[in-house]
């Protein structure tokens, strides 16, 4: 029994060391896969930092030539490259190729059959084989022009008459119809390419999408970003296939977009050369991402950061905000003159008064709760807030030379690309970064004037001081004929960008301080921040 005992103990302990052994080695093999799984992993982290650092030096290297230094990694436009689908500050050529592949799979299957359609009547129609073949020669097409088609559907979408709510992210046939005329596409002469036949072909873009068990939501049939390239494919088969002028769809959409789109679209009498084509990687390489615009933006990153947390509410039919002198003063013992706590004003103010007031001692009025409230965590600005906020500032009046179209496109232009927006109808957002970029877009496009002029025009004599309220009295009287001529005067529109955000700024700083109150730009933040946060009586 001791022997049989003791080699089944010694049976055991070989049956677990090999178990032991086994199981370390399986363990060690696990340990490699993950090793070589992180080693390949950081191999690939590398290589992409590798070549963000490449791309990074050598626009460094272009602004030391210019003569900036600014490191956008530590500037107030960090963010962008966190967020942004190209992880970096400008869209790159990877974004556009994932938007045009994301595009093309909603509407390959409906250009197949309009390629192979492309002839008829004149000619017969193509196999589906051979329209397939074609349809990659379209595909790259429209990829070269990607940049020119998708600046000028944002810019007609802006110009959408509809009700609906993403109506400005979509274009319809008001938009449609002024496209058409400002490219100078449709021909009264041509069998095929009157404004009727195109109007035809635009009803007809985007109904291959649903069948009659799904039918769409869309009355005013307003056309999304890929709706909008497969009207691009159709306007260029009407126009020079079925008018003989070439057979190939690939070259029909080439001579559309150079000979019509870009030719026509590229100089806007009004404006010299043309605001809807702006490029807006350019925009940020020469004029936004810069140490001026750097200084300008953190100057006043308190004010901008309370503008852009806070929804200001407009009234009248018209969107306009109610200026603050026909407010009546609160009953809360405050100055009708000055809006501060008058003497024995303890007795006179309401229980429901919330007890919070500024370090001067003035109250938060009723009525100013009532025009701000902040906005939700993680909610974004989005274009109802940034039309509310130029109303509330006065920025919406005719002699800002800036209309409704074009504030509206530049909220959509501002926004980095981003592959999945556009898809379908939605509510486009932008973050703070994108904020600050509409604000640069606007005063480009505002064009204050300089010193001098201000003084010339006000009357300021040689050597006296511009006040800080000099900038909002211009545009409280110039008219929109006299401040057209200043914004063609080449000394006002070529100087750099960040002296334009910075005349602008006064003007929206002095109007805030004006309507809230309010002495200093400190004081005018807390006001605002303390008016969001208290709640209404």
């Amino acid at each position: 029994f001791k022997f049989v005992a003791s080699d089944i103990m010694m049976m055991n302990g070989a049956a677990l060391f090999v178990q032991s052994q086994w199981r370390r080695k399986r363990m060690a093999d696990e340990f490699k896969q993950i090793k070589n799984a992180v080693g390949v992993i950081k191999k690939a982290w590398r290589q992409r930092r590798v070549r963000q650092a490449v791309n990074k030096a050598a626009y460094l290297e272009f602004l030391r030539k210019q003569g900036v230094h600014i490191d956008l990694s530590r500037s107030i436009f960090s963010t962008r490259e966190l967020i942004a689908d190209s992880h970096d500050f400008f869209n790159s050529e990877a974004v556009f190729s994932a938007c045009i592949a994301a595009d093309f799979s909603k509407i390959s299957r409906v250009l197949v059959q309009a390629i192979a359609h492309k002839m008829v009547p004149v000619g017969e129609p193509l196999s589906n084989e051979e329209a397939s073949k074609e349809l990659k020669a379209v595909k790259q097409a429209v990829l070269k022009n990607q940049k020119l088609l998708y600046t000028v559907f944002r810019y007609f979408s802006a110009h959408s008459t509809s009700n609906e709510e993403n109506s400005a992210f979509c274009m319809d046939l008001s938009g449609f119809k002024q496209f058409v005329k400002d490219a100078e596409i449709s021909a009264n002469k041509s069998k095929f390419c009157q404004l009727d036949d195109l109007v035809d072909v635009f009803m007809t873009t985007g109904i291959g999408y649903f069948t009659l068990d799904n039918p769409p939501h869309n009355p005013d049939h307003m056309l999304t970003r890929p709706h909008f390239l497969e009207l691009i494919v159709r306007l260029a088969i009407c126009k020079f296939c079925k008018g003989q002028t070439t057979t190939s769809v690939a070259q029909a959409v080439y001579l559309l977009c150079e000979v019509n789109v870009f030719a026509n679209l590229s100089v806007e009498p009004a404006l010299g050369l043309s605001q809807r084509l702006v490029d807006v990687d350019m925009f940020r390489k020469m004029h936004l991402y810069n140490d001026l615009m750097h200084d300008v933006f953190s100057k006043h990153r308190r004010f901008l950061s309370v503008c852009y947390d806070t929804l200001f509410k407009t009234k009248g039919k018209r969107g306009r905000a109610v200026p603050s002198s026909s407010i009546p003063r609160s009953a809360a013992g405050l100055s009708p003159a000055t809006g501060e706590m008058s003497p024995g004003a303890a007795q006179t103010v309401p229980h429901k008064e919330p007890a919070l007031a500024l370090a001067n001692g003035r109250l938060i009025k009723e009525e100013h709760r009532a025009l701000c409230t902040r906005r939700t965590r993680g909610q974004r600005m989005t274009l109802q807030h940034w039309i509310r906020l130029l109303t509330f500032v006065n920025m919406n009046r005719p002699n800002t030379g800036v209309g409704e179209v074009m504030r509206t496109f530049i909220f959509r232009r501002s926004q980095m690309e981003v592959v999945q927006d556009g898809l379908s109808p939605g509510t486009f957002v932008m973050g703070y970064v994108d904020f600050l970029e509409a604000l640069a877009h606007f005063a480009n496009l505002l064009c204050p004037p300089t010193d001098s002029q201000l003084a010339q025009y006000l009357g300021v004599k040689q050597g006296d001081k511009l006040g800080e309220s000099s900038m909002w009295k211009f545009y409280s009287m110039v008219s929109t004929e006299e401040a057209s001529q200043l914004r063609d005067d080449p000394a006002t529109r070529d100087r750099p960008l960040g002296h334009k955000v910075k005349a602008m700024l006064n003007v929206v700083i002095y109007e805030m301080q004006k309507r809230f109150s309010c002495e200093t730009e400190d004081q005018l933040c807390e006001y605002i921040e303390l008016a969001r946060t208290t709640p209404q009586v």
